[in-house]
């Protein structure tokens, strides 16, 4: 950041992974990132900045099972800018006030495989490093922890990806059915 922060009158107020964005799978993909910045208070004038993050339209796609990631997103003071807004946008935004809060959410990548296949201790780890939130673990991995500690609730746990297992199974049986 310091480098691009010399290179630009920017400063850049946040940059960050964010949490749930990375594709839920037996490998899940890498996370996004949060970055925002704002022109230099003692800079005087205007700067045009090309923001094109990949993945805006459509999510990262996972594969043989494994989840999409989250699709980038621009937003200015807060606000997302709908699709009309960044094609009008041609991906350059102009920055004209050192008030003006520019963010980018960077797109995560998909996940691979299944994610109820995730190792278990990854789940847990991924939950502690904030890469995963504890729903998302539950809901998508079928790992449920204690909310207070952290810990495994092995026969919650045990039942959730037997479920979701079936529903898997049961799904992938209904597509290869052959039509009548």
């Amino acid at each position: 950041m310091e480098l691009f922060e010399v290179a630009v009158p920017l400063v850049v107020e946040e940059k960050e992974f964010l949490t749930d964005s990375g594709g839920p799978g037996r490998q899940r993909g890498g996370l996004g990132q949060r970055m925002s910045f704002r022109l230099l208070d003692s800079f005087r004038g205007a700067a045009t900045v090309a923001v094109q993050p990949m993945g805006q339209n459509e999510p990262p796609f996972g594969l043989n099972g494994g989840g999409a990631a989250t699709t980038a997103e621009v937003l200015i003071d807060g606000r997302l800018l709908s699709r009309e807004e960044k094609l009008a946008r041609t991906g350059a935004l102009l920055v004209e006030e050192p008030s003006m809060l520019v963010g980018v959410y960077m797109a995560g990548g998909g996940g691979f495989g299944p994610p109820e296949e995730r190792e278990v201790a990854l789940v847990q780890a991924d939950v502690r490093d904030g890469l995963v939130s504890p729903e998302q673990a539950a809901e998508v991995y079928g790992v449920v922890l204690d909310p207070a500690s952290g810990a495994l609730d092995e026969d919650a746990t045990r039942t959730r990806r037997q479920a979701r297992r079936i529903a898997r199974e049961t799904a992938t049986a209904a597509e290869n059915e052959p039509d009548e």
